[in-house]
């Protein structure tokens, strides 16, 4: 199962563009999603690693180094030394790191990040970004489909 974790950040006006893409993958229903939207301050990083094979965190950013909008793409633990990265990283970093050691963990981990401008208000071009956000969820979930499959057949019986 993919899970897709779309965080809803207060700060960012109307919750950032978290809730947005999970109402959108909510309507297009894809096989085998979970899609769940979790406020920041409520984040608990283990209960949104464990039971799943990949995981997708959509969220969004302010680093300055971009224009509103922009989308960026980080994988595993990257997003914890981004300038403007929300201290949940570090949290769900650590639970990647210690439940990789009894196996708990997903294997494929990838975060999608949308700029949104200095005032963090929800602008234009951060809603213009929502489409984008839920075709990049979509591609990252089949590669991660394909990842599975591939080590699957690599490594059992199939």
């Amino acid at each position: 199962m993919i899970r897709v974790l779309c965080i809803n950040n207060g700060t960012f006006g109307m919750g950032g563009i978290g809730p947005a893409v999970a109402a959108e993958l909510r309507q297009l229903n894809p096989p085998d999603f979970q899609v769940v939207e979790v406020l920041e301050q409520d984040f608990r990083p283990l209960d949104c690693v464990v039971g799943c094979k990949s995981l997708i965190v959509v969220d969004t950013l302010i680093t300055g180094q971009h224009a509103p909008g922009t989308i960026m793409e980080f994988r595993e633990c990257e997003l914890a030394y981004v300038p403007g990265a929300s201290s949940i990283y570090q949290s769900l970093c650590d639970v990647l790191e210690s439940g990789r050691v009894v196996g708990a963990t997903p294997d494929n981990v990838r975060v999608l990040a949308a700029e949104a401008d200095q005032s963090g208000n929800v602008s234009p071009a951060l809603l213009a970004a929502v489409p984008k956000l839920v075709s990049r969820v979509v591609t990252a979930a089949a590669a991660a489909r394909v990842e599975v499959r591939s080590f699957a057949a690599e490594h059992m019986d199939l």
